[in-house]
């Protein structure tokens, strides 16, 4: 989905986007099936619907995931993913620069969330012709709090977001798992891959 850009300034936190350190992890085993749902690959909810989570499939699909709090799903709350400009590196703390809003999901009542980005609404300056991903933001916003995490997601063939370079077409998207308490999110890169980033949260009158 396209949104008006907005202006932003850089913060330290947002820096660490290209410092995610991969662990192989034991990841519990999906049922297979001809194609795999939410259910078998979601960062930490259940089935939500039929739409795929894997596989060429996917289409503009880039991440799902869950929200919880003191183990217990947090729903109706916002969840945004922003794209920063591609070169990171010549961004300097405290600059100004252009961000653009490019997904948005309300979380459900199990606190999961969908976010899917049209690659065709990208330009250059945030993905240029000779580059794969995307640096990006998400967000998430509910009843007394704002949390924020940095990342990166990688297109695969032209054809799919998957949130890892290594990935292949039948890998999962990107999954999530937010915990407000720890202030941590589990990122499902793929298929067997996780890392563990912060999730920074402040209070939100």
């Amino acid at each position: 989905m396209a949104a008006p850009m907005r202006v932003a300034a850089v913060a330290s936190l947002l820096m660490g986007v290209a410092a995610c350190s991969a662990e192989a992890e034991p990841e519990p085993e999906p049922a297979r099936t001809e194609v795999t749902t939410a259910a078998g690959v979601d960062a930490g909810g259940g089935e939500r619907d039929d739409a795929p989570t894997s596989g060429p499939g996917t289409g503009d699909l880039a991440m799902v995931g869950t929200l919880t709090r003191a183990g217990a799903p947090v729903a109706g709350a916002d969840v945004v993913a922003t794209i920063w400009p591609d070169d990171l590196a010549s961004i300097k703390v405290g600059e100004s620069v252009e961000t653009q809003d490019v997904a948005r999901d309300v979380t459900d009542a199990r606190g999961r969330f969908r976010l899917s980005i049209d690659a065709d609404t990208i330009t250059s300056a945030y993905m240029p012709a000779d580059q794969d991903f995307l640096n990006v933001d998400i967000t998430a916003a509910g009843s007394g709090f704002f949390g924020q995490t940095a990342n990166t997601i990688h297109r695969i063939d032209g054809q799919v977001w998957r949130g890892s370079e290594q990935a292949r077409l039948g890998d999962p998207v990107m999954g999530l798992a937010i915990d407000l308490d720890r202030e941590q999110v589990r990122v499902r890169e793929r298929d067997g891959v996780v890392s563990r980033e912060g999730f920074v949260v402040a209070p939100r009158g």
